[in-house]
């Protein structure tokens, strides 16, 4: 790309000076209305050429800031979006390691009376297998209770 910019380029500065050494004539321009200069045309086409080349290479460097600023505006937004990842992961295994350590702590804390707990379960269900006429509060027992009104909205 270089390359082609550096023959353009060439090729329009080559143009130029051929086109001014064949109009050397003085040629006047207006302006403004009652401000008028003389001077001969390759002159005056070299510095319109000049002044077209400056403004295009300061709108160049216009567009270039532009988006630098935009590059450095993207870059500061990614830089604080990559610092609030580095907390949130910080967070994330922090809150990932709690939990293990309470399960550890709780179930540490609750082995022993889950123990107590189901060696009670065990002996009164064994007591009630002893005595198989004893209704425990801890088993419901079934009544017939559906039948018993359902026979008696038929008998009425």
């Amino acid at each position: 790309m270089r390359q082609l910019n550096f023959l353009l380029f060439f090729a329009l500065c080559l143009a130029l000076a051929l086109f001014s050494i064949e109009n050397t004539q003085p040629v006047a321009i207006n302006i403004i209305p009652g401000i008028q200069a003389e001077a001969p045309l390759s002159i005056e086409l070299l510095l319109a050429v000049g002044t077209g080349a400056i403004l295009a290479w300061i709108f160049s460097l216009w567009d270039q800031l532009q988006r630098q600023i935009e590059s450095w505006k993207a870059q500061r937004e990614l830089k604080l979006q990559s610092q609030k990842i580095e907390e949130l992961e910080k967070t994330l295994a922090e809150l990932q390691a709690a939990p293990e350590n309470e399960i550890e702590s709780v179930s540490e804390r609750v082995s022993e009376p889950i123990a107590e707990v189901r060696a009670d379960v065990a002996s009164s269900e064994e007591i009630d297998a002893l005595a198989p006429g004893a209704e425990s509060p801890s088993s419901p027992t079934l009544t017939n209770e559906p039948e018993k009104i359902a026979a008696e909205g038929l008998s009425s």
